[in-house]
């Protein structure tokens, strides 16, 4: 997070997919990964890769409540090229979240 404060967003994410390599159970790293990769999203892929990342953190940890959290902020995304607006999906996500996370 350090390194995302100081903007230097490329090494922030190497970091956090050099940490997952071994930490791959731990949702507040996915969490991370995920929200840096939908912050810089401004094309449909960009989106679309976000998704992916989504739903594999989800393989790895279905009982993150931060992981749950992110794939509500990309569906809350009005973004015009991102696919997977959904507000009824983020409010699904949500109550997810917050079984898992109180």
């Amino acid at each position: 997070m350090l390194e995302v404060r100081s903007g230097c967003f490329e090494e922030a994410e190497f970091m956090v997919k050099d940490c997952l390599e071994v930490y791959f159970a731990t949702g507040r790293l996915w969490a991370t990964l995920i929200q840096m990769k939908n912050s810089k999203a401004t094309t449909e892929a960009d989106f679309r890769l976000v998704h992916e990342t989504f739903k594999q953190a989800l393989r790895e940890i279905p009982k993150s409540g931060e992981v749950w959290c992110e794939g509500a902020r990309l569906c809350l995304s009005q973004h015009p090229m991102n696919p997977f607006f959904s507000l009824t999906d983020a409010e699904k996500y949500l109550l997810f979240a917050i079984q898992f996370t109180p």
